[in-house]
């Protein structure tokens, strides 16, 4: 069987490609306007739910950690289906995209500013 270790390297694979999406889109939540907060709850939803069921498909077919380790990889490649969801938004409707983009940048920038204001006057 697997071990700790070898499940513990599968976690962190996924997490490295899965990460930046819920990242994303907890960054476009948290600071886009309320607009947005479909997509990112979307966004969010689509990358943990991929993690859990590829976690899941791994431990059901885990039989030592080079499979365990390969399964994930494979699983990962498939993943990437959400980039390719989001090339397409990018080729449908880029001046939307990039607003959206434009805007949780300014909006994050703009309570990271004052929340150094308020930590810089206490």
């Amino acid at each position: 069987g697997a071990s700790f270790q070898g499940a513990l390297l599968s976690l962190v694979i996924l997490f490295t490609t899965t990460g930046r999406d819920i990242l994303g889109g907890w960054r476009l939540f948290r600071f886009g306007e309320w607009r947005h907060a479909g997509v990112a709850l979307v966004l969010v939803a689509t990358s943990v739910l991929s993690s859990f069921v590829a976690m899941s498909y791994v431990n059901a077919t885990q039989e030592s950690d080079t499979t365990m380790i390969l399964n994930v990889t494979v699983i990962l490649l498939v993943n990437t289906i959400d980039e390719g969801v989001f090339q397409m938004t990018m080729i449908w409707a880029p001046g939307y995209v990039q607003a959206a983009i434009a805007e949780v940048d300014n909006q994050a920038k703009s309570e990271t500013a004052s929340a150094a204001e308020e930590h810089g006057s206490a």
